[in-house]
């Protein structure tokens, strides 16, 4: 008995192993799709956020704003320039890189503080230079090309300086340099060459009280107060996080007095024993009662 199943095991044994390897392909398979779907996600999200311009490519690049910019008008993106005829100056607020073409010319202006960064590789030698918005995707783009050197000194103040930088332009790498917020880069396609012009940024300083300085406070305040109805008329989905500091109260001002649903917003804060912490949550209270 024992050996007639085992002979019809062993006649039924090349069908379990063909099912067994089809179970195997088709798994291996389904793994494979998933992380072809991961990476072209990852690529994408890439593409919308990052880009790198090098003098081999200059041809191909066309206008576009990385990010958003924060004007009077609202929020600012690439789809509010894609229904213009062309790219106007953006607000310094925001967190963007903006590039614009026009014709052989290619200008490339970021926000106020420089929030993206720009980086930039020149080779001296043979004039190639390259720049990008993430420091990451330009190393990635030199890595094997070009000789490039670690920057110790400022590795080591970058890490006991709790991963903050006292210098403005350096990098991990010699080569690569970041400019600085008050510049803009201005490409000459043609030749090849790009420079780096300054902007004077003025620091002025107006009394709080002044009528000059109310009516700043009061533009401001209706500035932010239409940007929110603005975003509450787009997206429900807001939130506020009070810190227990002046900053996050003065925002949570204008939420409650621009007119918005504050049922309809999320306000976070903490609870625990800091007094300015209980008084940011009966803060936040206030929005339903």
């Amino acid at each position: 008995m024992t050996f007639i199943i085992f002979i019809k095991f062993y006649k039924l044994f090349p069908i379990f192993l063909l099912i067994y390897i089809f179970l195997r392909i088709k798994d291996k398979s389904i793994k494979l799709s998933r992380e072809k779907d991961e990476n072209l996600k990852t690529n994408k999200l890439v593409e919308e956020n990052f880009f790198i311009i090098d003098s081999n490519n200059l041809e191909t690049i066309s206008s576009h704003m990385y990010g958003f910019s924060i004007s009077e008008k609202g929020i600012i993106t690439d789809n509010y320039y894609k229904n213009l005829d062309y790219y106007e100056d953006a607000d310094p607020q925001g967190i963007y890189v903006l590039i614009r073409r026009n014709k052989n010319i290619i200008r490339i202006d970021q926000d106020y503080y420089g929030s993206y960064g720009i980086f930039i590789y020149k080779n001296e030698e043979n004039g190639y230079f390259a720049l990008s918005n993430s420091f990451l995707l330009l190393l990635e783009n030199l890595i094997g090309k070009f000789v490039l050197t670690f920057n110790k000194d400022f590795a080591d103040n970058f890490i006991i300086s709790s991963y903050a930088s006292f210098s403005t332009y350096e990098t991990l790498v010699n080569e690569i340099t970041k400019i600085q917020p008050n510049t803009y880069i201005i490409i000459n396609i043609t030749e090849k060459k790009y420079d780096i012009e300054y902007i004077e940024q003025e620091q002025n300083s107006i009394p709080f009280e002044s009528e000059e300085g109310l009516k700043l406070i009061d533009r401001w305040a209706d500035k932010w107060g239409y940007i929110f109805r603005s975003l509450y008329k787009k997206t429900q989905n807001i939130g506020i996080d009070l810190s227990g500091g002046f900053d996050t109260r003065t925002t949570l001002s204008i939420l409650l007095k621009s007119g918005i649903t504050l049922d309809k917003i999320f306000v976070r804060s903490i609870k625990d024993s800091l007094h300015t912490h209980k008084e940011d949550f009966e803060i936040a209270n206030i929005k339903i009662k």
